[in-house]
């Protein structure tokens, strides 16, 4: 972000790393920093409105929730066609990423025994190697 700090694109996947890394408020940091950049960006709305759903402040969530649908579809449409196109050069910069992910959560899924309950989810260290 060093190279280009008003690429919203690079703000929101270091923001959803972010997220999936459970740093919520950093997230929600480069989705306004983003907002700033550009206000009229459905998607900045969506992913603050996740950001915050998993903050479980669903007030919140649900304000940027009804700000995507004062947009129109066309311009939905647009900038989901601009992030496509940034996750296209994202993948061809890292061709292998994506599979490269998919093969060690499998790998980590195999040796973990996962359990869904009343209570939750677990994970405990597999009997197989």
């Amino acid at each position: 972000l060093k190279l280009n700090n008003s690429d919203i694109y690079a703000l929101g996947v270091l923001s959803f790393l972010y997220g999936e890394a459970e740093e919520y408020d950093k997230a929600a940091e480069l989705l306004n920093r983003g907002l700033v950049i550009a206000p009229s960006n459905p998607l900045l709305y969506l992913a603050l409105g996740e950001m915050y759903d998993r903050k479980a402040e669903y007030a919140v969530a649900v304000d940027y929730y009804e700000k995507v649908l004062e947009f129109t579809e066309d311009e939905v449409e647009k900038d989901f066609e601009h992030m496509n196109q940034y996750f296209h050069k994202l993948m061809d910069h890292f061709p292998n990423s994506l599979e490269k992910a998919r093969n060690d959560s499998e790998m980590i899924l195999k040796r973990l025994d996962v359990k869904q309950d009343g209570k939750g989810i677990t994970a405990t260290k597999s009997e197989v190697p």
